[in-house]
């Protein structure tokens, strides 16, 4: 370091220090002045880049060797916390990169299908209570019609369809087998004091309400497979 960058009065004060010191390294014990012939420098305890002042207080007596071990530890150390920093940096620059695709995967497969399932069933569950409410033969012909809709819609997201009900359905199971006998007592009950014609019609209608995209879609899949083979199929 150039002797500029010293105050004026360094060498006056690095005299204090080794006297101060007893003229004796503070980490080997070597000893200089006119009781060794070890060479003695003024290090200072917070290095002057972070801060540290010239004042007595942040100096202490080393000898050469250990002065230069001293500046090589900080250097080491400076170093081995830059490539700490630069290794956080590196992980965190991966996960602003991973975040994206990872929502993205997210809002593909869970919460895109899931909303869409949900939706469709509670349009499904209105409606019907609705036409239900003005007369019950209006009841399969909306579940009949919500049924043809949304399998010819579904048409055009058949992965979401597919998912949708494998998410809805799940999720179902997982509820109604938390219930008591109760609720499974009286769902039987609302079937066994409807007029017989009126479970004739309600249970395939209310089983294409629930299931029309799904087997629209599906059989449109297996439909289209069954035609690809069969054109591919060469005697």
């Amino acid at each position: 370091m150039a002797a500029s960058s010293y105050p004026d009065d360094w060498d006056e004060r690095r005299r204090k220090v080794y006297s101060r010191d007893n003229y004796t390294c503070q980490q080997c014990g070597a000893r200089g002045g006119s009781s060794g012939d070890t060479e003695l420098h003024a290090h200072h305890l917070t290095p002057r880049s972070e801060g540290g002042s010239d004042s007595l207080d942040n100096l202490q007596t080393l000898c050469v060797n250990c002065h230069n071990s001293q500046h090589k530890h900080d250097i080491t150390r400076d170093t081995t916390q830059n490539d700490q920093q630069d290794t956080v940096n590196n992980h965190l620059s991966r996960v602003y990169t991973i975040l994206p695709f990872f929502f993205f995967v997210v809002i593909k497969h869970l919460i895109a299908p899931l909303a869409a399932g949900y939706g469709y069933f509670y349009i499904l569950s209105e409606a019907s209570s609705t036409a239900g409410s003005i007369h019950w033969l209006l009841t399969p012909i909306v579940l009949l019609v919500l049924g043809t809709t949304g399998g010819i819609l579904g048409l055009r997201f058949q992965s979401v369809v597919f998912k949708s009900y494998l998410l809805v359905f799940g999720i179902l199971a997982w509820y109604v087998s938390g219930q008591d006998p109760t609720f499974i007592e009286r769902l039987g009950r609302i079937m066994t004091d409807a007029h017989w014609l009126e479970a004739l019609i309600a249970i395939p209608t209310v089983l294409f309400g629930l299931f029309g995209p799904l087997l629209i879609t599906l059989g449109t899949r297996i439909t289209g497979t069954t035609e690809s083979n069969r054109i591919n199929w060469k005697p």
